[in-house]
C-alpha cells in the first residue's frame, strides 16, 4: 500500500466558517489534504486561486490524498488519483481521464480570510 491512503467514504462537507487550513501551508502550485476532519477535504492552490474538493475519488470512493497528506497535482493542473490514475481538472473538478468516466469531484466552496482557508 505504500504511501496511499485507501480509506473508503469521506464525511459530509464542512459547514460554512470551518477553517480547513492555512494559506501559508499551501504554496502555489500545490495540493494537500485539509487540516479539518482527518483530511476529509483537499485544498488546491494554483495560479493564485484556492479551490477545494471532498477527498474522495468518485470511481471507487477512495481518498485522493496520500497518507502524508500530499495530493498528486500534475504540472498541467490535474489532480491525479494515486490508486487508479483518474485525473480531474483542479479548477472545475471534472474528470479529464481514467476510470472515473463522467463523474467529477464534489466541490467545497472556500474563501481565504486573514490567511486561513475557510469553508463557505
Amino acid at each position: 500500500m505504500g504511501d496511499q491512503c485507501p480509506g473508503r467514504g469521506v464525511s459530509q462537507a464542512p459547514t460554512a466558517g470551518t477553517i480547513l487550513g492555512k494559506l501559508s501551508d499551501l504554496p502555489d502550485p500545490s495540493a494537500r489534504a485539509s487540516d479539518w476532519n482527518d483530511g476529509a477535504v483537499i485544498l488546491v492552490h494554483r495560479n493564485g486561486v484556492v479551490t477545494a474538493w471532498m477527498n474522495e475519488c468518485p470511481h471507487a470512493q477512495l481518498r485522493l490524498s496520500l497518507t502524508s497528506g500530499k495530493v498528486l497535482l500534475h504540472k498541467d493542473g490535474f489532480i491525479v488519483c494515486p490508486i487508479h490514475g483518474a485525473s480531474f481538472e483542479s479548477e472545475s473538478g471534472a474528470c479529464a481521464g481514467g476510470p472515473a468516466g463522467d463523474d467529477g469531484l464534489t466541490a467545497v466552496v472556500v474563501r481565504v480570510v486573514s490567511g486561513d482557508v475557510v469553508a463557505g
